[in-house]
């Protein structure tokens, strides 16, 4: 993206960094850094991250960006130096002491040096782990040592040290060979070190690559990066780049958008491309580029070809237009051809990329092309130039940004050269542009329009003649009728000629400036239009006996009229209306039209300069026949509709009255002087046509609006738009979802796999997509703050109504049946224990009225098969388990012989369900302490199956139940030995997810059909499962669909509130926070219910509530905040549909939840299938948002580039464009440069556990000091002991109070440090008991007993502060004063001994 700006520099990428900048969580450097000095910027942010560790070091670095300040403007005379300057110098005078005094070695370059070695060793070499090293902090990490690598060398300068360890220098050059592979990248990452990122494993991106390293045959100049040449690590760009002069950032942009291009239109084509074979699959064109040619060929020649096409369509459009032969010549060998094509596609997005506004000219990039494309070609032919001898090369040379500065600069001055002599030119009265130049008026109205009002008023005078005549409608075409209604092509003519008059007239200021072509053709029109204005009429009132007799002989038809028709007359209308006959021709058959615009004949040039001007863009483009076809038929009914109703209903009544108006003769007035000597009354007929005539002419607004609802109707009902418009609705076609979803949202080479069926790809399949639709609709506001989440609108109440519309994510395979959502199921099984309980017939009629509702009679099978499943998980007794076998057999054989109700009596069935229910319910919230009732539960359904529902006993049964009965045993009771249940039931989370659902079927009631209830979220439901009915294209696999960008126009409005714009009124006394409130209470409500606030003014108690609260806003009052949202839904999707094209059955069973919440090691995994879906996403969607200024709000601290920042780092695919403005010197000249940057964020992970380590040898050094000093002076010296430990906690204090002041730290902050000290110093004590003789010998067993202590008392404190806080509730007083006193009488009394402890053993 690339901007000019009239009177300043042409803007160039920049060389210093990547046209991709990657950026950490934390947001910008603590100094605002002049853009002239943009170069100190990463020096200043590694001195502002070290400066906690090593403050010497943060010192020494400051010290060296100011000197490299005064290097680069010595004269401070960019904008803002002078003061950066000064505050820098300042802070290094301010820090020289304490940094000083803090210095771990004796000299600077020796501090430096040790934390360069530490930082090295501990850090950077601990993140290269291969496949498994992130990347971004890579990156990161190899330019923060580049960076003290340079500031030690200046240091050891200063200080004059003249040998550095070798460690040093090889950890330097190691350094310096990874900074240049682990360059920022955009979407793929094309250096050696990406081979093993999961996109460049795609076939389609190494087949792309591979391509462009096929650089055999080139030759490189000696003197273009040797080290490259000799590693073989160039490409064709890069040969283009050498040889033209391009940038090195526009390059490296366009290569990677030519790799995405072949790559997705190879993937795409059919039949399909030859994969790589099994040997060549770990094969890498990044690692070797120059032999590759020799071995592989990776890329389809389709797919080439396609490409290329598109790209060059316009360009050969360009030459055929012009008469020229394009440039695009290709050689003979076969092996050359397709690298010569890419070398084409690449030439031409360079010469692009690089265009700036040029770009806007499509006519001078095909200029550009066409010329460096046929030195290209001399450059790969070898041919050699008569004048030198030598051979071609590009006529500007190839030195760097040689392009931009001698082919695209004097193009821009001589563009802004023509503004600025434009902006000079007076105007009155009239509007003024470079081409373009009219006068203001209101006979626009007709100009712009005037073929609608020329055949509104033709039409008028013909149904005026009509209806003046009252013929019948056969005589029309008979006589004086058809000879009157002749006429209107006299009114056509008259008309054209008044448009061609205004044509002239408004234009007239613009004249000066049009080519003589243009003037005579409109002086050339104006003439004709009045030429015919005057023949018709003198044709139409001679008749033909005064026609000339030599005319009479050569066109005898002339000696006789037809049908009163003047012959003469029909001749001059039939030579008017030839060209508007023609035109007809060529609107009915845009084939006709297209050929003709395309055409280079010079009669037909000579035609359309008559009709139109010759341009180039915008050529040919038409719409297709069948839709002119539609669009003609649309307004063909439309006018007969209108002329009928205007015939019949507006002019026909009118004709008597005005017939009978004027026949009144001698009108004597009472206002004479305004009609003096009228014979006829004109103004009686002027006021009942006024009227009229104005509904005539606006009237065509009414029918348009009929006829477009109407066709509207038509077509949506065809196309079966708002088939599903309301919930009720939903649920009566939800049956219809499952062949919805395979038949549109599964790719075909899917669904033709063995093994599916449309009951399991239901479960498999349109659980998640119906799922994750939710989620994204419907789900609170709780991962507002998850990197990896879009921020979802929160619309239901927490997970109540979720868990009523969700699918189970894990179906159980033993459930052969489709688990329709809960809201579906509402009350079906209450519904179907009434029928039960009162049916009285046969089993087949209770079954049959059960069946006839579908949902009903799944909600029964689920619940009895849920109900043996948590039976079986929760009795664990072989007594019981055979008692509850022989039940459910008895109750199986029964139903499948239908028997049931005569051997079963079901009045008890709802006292069943309702101890069920109990049971259920505590199993959805486990105690220990229930499972006493649980025992009672079991045994009272047991009572109820066995005493009130069979009417016949079994034999086994009863067997069983008497040898229970011997051993003395309870069922369900069991012993310690040998349980009969258990409880709590292992949980997992599709053991939760079943019991949830079995409790939601036994107890939901018919109000919970109504959810979801927010208004907005039933309409995003009822719109998308619409959708699913439409008439919609099969969907492809994500790797064969089309790729896409989407982009955001965005300037500098907010894009999240701050707390005072939450707050702030308008003139009305209304804020933001008050009208959101008002307009989504329900949204309020459920976000106050999730916050877990009573009222609303505890919202603004927290500062983590309140950064919701202004997310909660944004979303809802922000618009790039909402779109951004709505964008990543895309991101989303197609991570979903690339799960269900690349997951097998098992993982499809899974879940994509299981996918979509990965852990670190499949995170860091670039095999993964988290990994994958990932690189599929990347590969087919970008987002970029334009934030113009954007560079401006980064360098002055504005809150607004912090809220854009978070915004990408929450969003992965989300890219932010802007122009950079730099100034630069040029010696004592300081100019401004603009560079254009897309960047995207890279979220920082913590490296705070050494820190840890550092906190236990303090804290270790600490106790040991107070152990020692309790042994030697406790006892003699108790008063300076005591002072001791007053220092210590004095000193405790001072040093949290100090960091709390200073840096910044948070309660937040102390409580991540205790986290990260109990597992360090757990570890130690460990480690302390398992050596505890060596521990004892060195002394330090004391100090780890004590810090034993110290953590006994950390967590007494954790265990007995909510029991402290407890004990002020008269409740738990009263328990403990019980249990005391009983302690007490047990005790005889002996209250010291229970206050002391247990008894002694004696």
């Amino acid at each position: 993206m690339s901007t000019l700006d009239a009177g300043s520099v042409l803007m160039r990428r920049p060389s210093r960094s990547a046209a991709t900048t990657m950026f950490s969580t934390e947001v910008f450097d603590k100094e605002v850094v002049p853009s002239s000095l943009g170069s100190i910027a990463p020096i200043l942010r590694i001195a502002s991250e070290v400066e906690n560790e090593r403050p010497r070091v943060a010192y020494l670095c400051r010290f060296y960006a100011f000197e490299k300040a005064h290097r680069l403007d010595p004269g401070s005379s960019g904008r803002g130096v002078r003061q950066f300057k000064t505050t820098l110098l300042q802070r290094l005078e301010r820090d020289n002491a304490s940094s000083l005094a803090s210095r771990v070695k004796k000299t600077d370059a020796r501090e430096i040096e040790s934390y360069y070695q530490q930082y090295y060793e501990h850090y950077v070499r601990e993140l290269d782990q291969g496949d498994q090293a992130d990347r971004a902090q890579l990156a990161k990490a190899y330019q923060t040592a580049g960076v003290l690598f340079e500031v030690l060398c200046a240091v050891n300068k200063n200080e004059k040290v003249e040998e550095v360890a070798p460690e040093i220098i090889a950890a330097a050059k190691d350094v310096q060979q990874k900074k240049e592979i682990y360059i920022p990248y955009n979407i793929l990452p094309l250096d050696s070190a990406g081979a093993s990122q999961s996109i460049m494993q795609l076939e389609e991106v190494k087949a792309a690559v591979s391509a462009f390293c096929n650089t055999h045959g080139l030759n490189w100049p000696t003197t273009f990066e040797p080290h490259r040449q000799k590693a073989g690590d160039l490409d064709l760009l890069d040969w283009l780049r050498a040889m033209f002069g391009f940038q090195k950032d526009n390059v490296r942009n366009q290569r990677e958008g030519i790799v995405l291009l072949l790559a997705n239109n190879h993937i795409k084509l059919h039949p399909r491309p030859e994969p790589l074979n099994k040997t060549d699959q770990n094969f890498s064109p990044l690692q070797t580029c120059h032999s590759f040619p020799v071995i592989f060929s990776l890329l389809d020649d389709r797919a080439v070809d396609k490409v290329m096409n598109k790209i060059f369509k316009n360009y050969r459009t360009w030459c055929k237009f012009l008469g020229r032969k394009h440039s695009l010549r290709l050689p003979q060998g076969s092996q050359e051809i397709q690298q010569r094509k890419i070398l084409y596609m690449g030439l031409y997005l360079l010469i692009w990329g690089e265009a700036a506004n040029v770009r806007f000219m499509p006519e001078c990039l095909c200029y550009i092309f066409h010329n460096m494309a046929y030195e290209l070609h001399g450059l790969l032919a070898g041919n050699v130039s008569i004048v030198t001898g030598e051979n071609i090369k590009p006529s500007y040379g190839g030195d760097d940004e040689a392009f931009l500065r001698k082919v695209i600069s004097p193009i821009y001055h001589v563009i802004d050269k023509g503004r600025k002599a434009a902006q000079n030119i007076p105007s009155t009265g009239s509007t003024g542009k470079s081409n373009f130049v009219e006068t203001r008026s209101f006979w626009h109205i007709f100009r712009s329009f005037d073929r609608l009002w020329t055949f509104y008023i033709i039409a008028l005078q013909a149904m005026v003649i009509i209806a003046w005549r009252e013929p019948d409608i056969t005589d029309i075409f008979k006589g004086a009728v058809i000879s009157r209604i002749s006429s209107v092509f006299i009114t056509a003519a008259v008309l054209r000629f008044l448009q061609s008059l205004l044509d002239l007239i408004l234009n007239f200021p613009g004249y000066h400036r049009w080519r003589f072509t243009e003037v005579l053709r409109n002086v050339l029109k104006l003439i004709t239009t009045l030429a015919w204005a005057v023949i018709l009429p003198f044709c139409y009132w001679n008749s033909s006996s005064k026609a000339p007799g030599n005319i009479k002989n050569m066109f005898p038809f002339l000696k006789k009229e037809i049908e009163g028709i003047p012959p003469l007359y029909l001749m001059a209308v039939a030579l008017y209306i030839v060209p508007n006959l023609l035109a007809a021709v060529v609107f009915i058959f845009p084939m006709i039209r297209r050929w003709i615009e395309n055409s280079d004949w010079h009669i037909i040039r000579l035609l359309l300069w008559w009709s139109q001007p010759r341009i180039y863009v915008g050529r040919g483009m038409h719409e297709s026949q069948f839709a002119l076809f539609k669009y003609t038929l649309f307004w063909v009914l439309l006018f007969c509709c209108k002329f009928a109703t205007g015939y019949f209903i507006l002019i026909s009544p009118l004709i008597k009255p005005t017939k009978d108006i004027m026949d009144i003769k001698k009108v004597k007035y009472t206002w004479h002087e305004f009609f003096p000597q009228a014979k006829h009354n004109y103004g009686a007929v002027a006021s009942l046509w006024a009227p009229v005539i104005l509904v005539y002419f606006m009237d065509s607004q009414i029918w348009y609006a009929i006829f477009s609802t109407v066709c509207g109707g038509v077509l949506g009902a065809f196309d079966r738009l708002g088939e599903i418009r309301t919930l009720g609705m939903l649920r009566s076609r939800f049956q219809s979802l499952p062949g919805a979803f395979n038949t549109y949202l599964v790719p075909t080479e899917k669904t033709r796999k063995k093994g599916f069926s449309l009951s399991k790809r239901f479960a498999e399949v349109v659980t998640i997509l119906w799922s994750n639709y939710l989620d994204i609709v419907i789900l609170s506001d709780e991962k507002a703050h998850d990197n990896n989440a879009i921020l979802p609108l929160g619309y239901c109440k927490q997970e109540k109504e979720m868990d009523l519309l969700l699918v189970p994510y894990s179906s159980d395979p033993g459930l052969k049946l489709i688990q329709w959502p809960p809201f579906l199921l509402a009350s079906k099984i209450p519904v179907a224990l009434n029928m039960a309980a009162e049916f009285r017939t046969k089993d087949s009629d209770l079954w049959k009225r059960i069946c006839a509702d579908d949902y009903m009679k799944c909600a029964v099978i689920e619940c009895y098969e849920t109900f043996k499943i948590v039976l079986n998980a929760l009795v664990v007794g072989e007594s019981e388990k055979r008692i509850i076998g022989i039940i459910i057999k008895e109750i199986e054989i029964h139903v499948s012989k239908s028997t049931f109700l005569s051997n079963f009596r079901m009045g008890a069935l709802p006292t069943f369900c309702k101890t069920f229910v109990e049971l259920v319910t505590i199993l959805k919230d486990p105690e220990p302490a229930k499972k006493g009732t649980v025992v009672l539960l079991l045994q009272d359904m047991f009572e109820v199956v066995t005493r009130d529902m069979m009417v016949n006993e079994i034999r086994e049964l009863v067997e069983l139940i008497h040898s229970n009965k011997e051993s003395g045993r309870q069922l369900f009771v069991g012993t310690d030995a040998k349980p009969a249940i258990m409880f709590p039931v292992p949980v997992s989370a599709h053991w939760e997810e079943q019991i949830r659902r079995l409790h939601l079927l036994l107890t939901v009631r018919e109000s919970a059909i109504d959810v979801p209830t927010n208004l907005e979220a039933r309409r995003r439901i009822a719109f998308f499962t619409n959708s699913l009915f439409m008439d919609m294209p099969r969907a492809p696999g994500v790797r064969k669909m089309l790729s896409f960008s989407v982009m955001t126009p965005y300037y500098s409005e907010e894009t999240v509130y701050s707390k005072s714009d939450l707050e702030m009124e308008n003139e009305d006394g209304v804020s933001i926070i008050y009208y959101l409130q008002k307009i989504y209470p329900d949204e309020w409500n459920n976000f106050i219910e999730r916050l877990n606030c009573q009222k609303e003014s505890e919202v603004w108690e927290n500062e983590e509530n309140i950064l919701q609260l202004r997310h909660w806003v944004s979303l809802r009052g922000q618009t790039l905040c909402r779109t951004v949202r709505g964008m990543m839904y895309y991101r989303r999707a197609l991570k979903l549909q690339a799960f269900l094209d690349i997951a097998n059955e098992s993982e499809i069973l899974e879940g994509y939840k299981a996918i979509s919440a990965p852990s670190e090691e499949d995170k860091k995994s670039q095999r993964s299938v988290h990994a994958q879906l990932d690189a599929m996403a990347d590969m087919k969607f970008t987002y970029v948002a334009t934030c113009q200024n954007y560079g401006n709000q980064k360098r002055c601290g504005d809150r607004r580039a912090t809220d854009i920042l978070n915004l990408m780092v929450n969003n992965p695919s989300l890219r932010v464009a802007y122009i950079d403005e730099v100034e630069e010197g040029d010696g004592e000249k300081v100019q401004k440069v603009y560079y254009s940057v897309l960047v995207k964020a890279v979220d920082n992970r913590d490296q705070i556990y050494g820190l840890s380590w550092l906190v236990i040898v303090a804290l270790m050094i600490v106790l040991k000091i107070v152990s020692m000093g309790r042994k030697k002076f406790s006892a003699d010296f108790q008063l300076m002991f005591r002072l001791l430990k007053l220092c210590l906690f004095i000193g405790s204090v001072v040093t949290l109070v100090l960091l709390f002041m200073l840096c910044s730290l948070t309660v937040g902050d102390i409580f991540q440090c205790l986290l990260a000290y109990i597992p360090t110093g757990w570890a130690i004590l460990q480690i302390a008991q398992a050596c505890r003789p060596v521990i004892k010998k060195i002394g330090m067993w004391g100090s780890c007993k004590a810090l034993g202590r110290g953590f006994e008392y950390m967590m007494g404190v954790f265990i007995f502060t909510p029991i402290a806080v407890l004990a002020w509730f008269p409740f738990v007083s009263e328990f403990q004063t019980r249990l005391l006193f009983n302690q007490a009488f047990s005790r005889g009394l002996q209250i010291q001994r229970i206050l002391s402890g247990g008894k002694k053993n004696k």
